[in-house]
């Protein structure tokens, strides 16, 4: 790390955040604890040292918040996705463009069944949104529609949304001529057979 601060003090201090970013994205790929814990250290960096950047700084509590719902704290990493899905009423830029809906997929997965109305919201959200392009998006968007009708009695819905996903799914179709693998959904098999199940839940 002396190497990369080392570098990091010579670069232009508006290349700062970037290199930050970078760097903390390379540690993260690790996948260790260890790790974690340093690119969490390198992302906390770009927030309170370059607060002006702000799609580093957008980019920086989104990731921040995905490590945290990799490790398990599921309270903190809704904590960043919230602030990155406020920020959208300002622009969606560094970011996916869909932490709405993975803010609803957190809701769901925790099961905070008070929040299940919000999720509904920030799946409409997502839906309406100009960054939900490729089928992995709306995959993930009906996976979640599916399972959060499930949670709250509506068989019916899962069943039909549940039949989305596994459509999506098989779907080979590219989208793109020239990159034909982009946005195709590799599935699950441990998913498939939820939604196999969510699609028959409404006989049963």
């Amino acid at each position: 790390m002396e190497e990369f601060e080392a570098r990091l003090t010579r670069s232009r201090r508006n290349n700062r955040a970037q290199y930050l970013r970078i760097k903390a994205v390379t540690v993260a790929d690790l996948q260790n604890r260890e790790a974690e814990e340093a690119a969490l250290r390198l992302l906390q960096r770009i927030v309170d040292e370059y607060p002006d950047a702000w799609s580093e700084v957008n980019f920086a509590h989104e990731k921040v918040g995905s490590l945290y719902e990799r490790m398990g704290r599921f309270a903190d990493a809704e904590r960043e996705y919230r602030w990155v899905v406020d920020s959208y009423s300002k622009t969606r830029s560094g970011t996916s463009g869909l932490c709405d809906l993975t803010l609803a997929e957190l809701i769901i997965r925790t099961e905070q069944s008070s929040k299940y109305p919000e999720a509904a919201d920030l799946l409409v959200q997502a839906a309406q949104s100009t960054t939900m392009i490729f089928k992995s998006d709306w995959f993930r968007y009906w996976v979640a529609s599916a399972r959060l009708a499930k949670r709250v009695g509506r068989n019916s819905d899962a069943a039909e949304f549940a039949e989305k996903a596994l459509a999506i799914a098989a779907s080979k179709e590219s989208q793109f001529k020239r990159h034909p693998n982009v946005g195709n959904v590799v599935i699950d098999i441990s998913i498939k057979h939820e939604l196999e199940r969510l699609r028959t839940s409404n006989s049963l």
